[in-house]
């Protein structure tokens, strides 16, 4: 492939550049602006040259610090097509599965390196790249699937890519690094659980789990700053984490934990202070937080109360807000009759919708999504597995890898409005 690794930028003006709809937009204000002022003036202003969207065309940085002009050789790298599926239209599906948090999580920010090695302050807005496993490695590419750099050689294991899409969490055999998208910079945290990486918006810090020395199963959600020479630090014993854009944490309770069926509870930090417990209508198994709103999926299971009759607890969907209140069902149990559950949780930048899966224990997953405020949701599943990565920057779609390669099926990474319209084969071959 003909294409050059992306290159991170470092300033505002740069991410501006790198964001078509945003540089857009400026450019159509700035030509309004000319033209009223021209109508009043003699002299004739002309607005600034039209770049044409493209990202800036400087030397780009190929991982390793070789030169630019070194790239690998044909086949070395993923092909995104950016063509239409011609599978789009009959999606018919039922939706879960976990995810590795391909897609940059939903949260903001836009700054380059410091001088100190850390992130720079950042602006609102997330970086339109996004992160995937192709041919034994994770790469990250711009969200057309152009520019890819490989990041680090992986086979399997958990990875989310940093809001400003400078940095890579990966956790592989148990232990987490952070990696630097360009320069290939590694810093290792060390233990660490599988599928429970969470990006603070500012990039400056991961939230991550450990398993506790002797705990026969709990786990501890900590954080790890991107920074070398800060520690990680403990965050609150419990499970899985998210995160949203205020700093408010929201993770699953401690696994291993018994508590009444019917009734369970999630772990809450508001701007990330002390953690406060909420009662859940059902046992937690996957959640998600983002403006003032907390997601939460319910494990189905049937269990004997104590009068000794068996009861079931049907898999639903359930928001409320970040204090506890206002708790209603959003998605109620799927039609499919095969063993199946509901996570990879994703709610949109602005809180307004919901990307999620359906799944069974066999690798089946269904993907939907579907409008907090209510309705019927949205399958984005066309034939076969879909596996969802996240949200775009411009939280106006989604990514998703469709194909199931534990039953040898082809993969891919596709793109695709909330609507579930306008679906795009991004990268063939890209995997989790």
């Amino acid at each position: 492939m003909d294409e050059k690794p992306i290159e991170i930028p470092g300033s505002r003006w740069e991410w501006l550049l790198a964001d078509k709809r945003r540089l857009a937009a400026l450019i159509v204000g700035v030509l309004v602006v000319l033209g009223a002022v021209a109508a009043l003036a003699v002299p004739a202003l002309f607005g600034p040259e039209d770049p044409g969207g493209e990202p800036p065309t400087g030397q780009p940085v190929v991982p390793g610090g070789t030169d630019a002009t070194a790239t690998p050789g044909a086949g070395d790298e993923p092909t995104g097509t950016a063509e239409d599926d011609p599978g789009a239209g009959g999606a018919n599906g039922d939706g879960n599965g976990e995810g590795n948090g391909g897609a940059g999580p939903g949260g903001s920010g836009t700054g380059g390196g410091s001088s100190d090695g850390g992130p720079a302050t950042v602006v609102p807005g997330r970086a339109p790249y996004v992160a995937y496993r192709f041919d034994g490695a994770v790469w990250v590419s711009r969200e057309d699937g152009s520019g890819p750099v490989k990041v680090a050689e992986s086979e399997q294991g958990s990875f989310a890519l940093s809001p400003d899409g400078t940095a890579l969490a990966l956790v592989e055999e148990g232990e987490l690094s952070i990696i630097g998208v360009t320069d290939r910079s590694l810093r290792v945290i060390g233990d660490a659980e599988p599928r429970s990486l969470a990006w603070q918006a500012d990039s400056s810090t991961v939230l991550y789990l450990r398993a506790m020395e002797g705990g026969h199963g709990v786990t501890e959600v900590w954080r790890a700053a991107r920074r070398t020479g800060v520690e990680p630090l403990r965050v609150v014993q419990a499970g899985v984490p998210s995160v949203a854009l205020d700093g408010t944490i929201a993770a699953l309770p401690i696994p291993g934990v018994l508590m009444d069926p019917p009734e369970g509870s999630l772990w809450v930090l508001p701007g990330g202070r002390s953690p406060r417990e909420l009662t859940t209508r059902g046992w937690p198994s996957a959640c998600d937080v983002e403006v003032g709103m907390i997601a939460y999926a319910v494990s189905g299971m049937t269990y004997t109360d104590a009068m000794g009759t068996e009861r079931q607890v049907d898999p639903e969907i359930w928001v409320m807000r970040v204090d506890g209140s206002a708790q209603r069902r959003l998605v109620g149990k799927p039609d499919t009759p095969r063993p199946f559950g509901y996570g990879n949780l994703m709610l949109s930048p602005d809180g307004q919708r919901l990307l999620y899966a359906e799944v069974g224990d066999d690798g089946y997953s269904r993907a939907w999504v579907v409008p907090l405020a209510g309705g019927t949701p949205v399958p984005l599943t066309v034939r076969r597995d879909t596996y969802p990565l996240g949200w775009s920057a411009d939280g106006t779609g989604v990514f998703f890898i469709e194909g199931n390669a534990f039953q040898g099926e082809a993969t891919a990474l596709v793109s695709a409005r909330a609507d579930g319209m306008g679906r795009r084969t991004v990268i063939q071959g890209a995997g989790l």
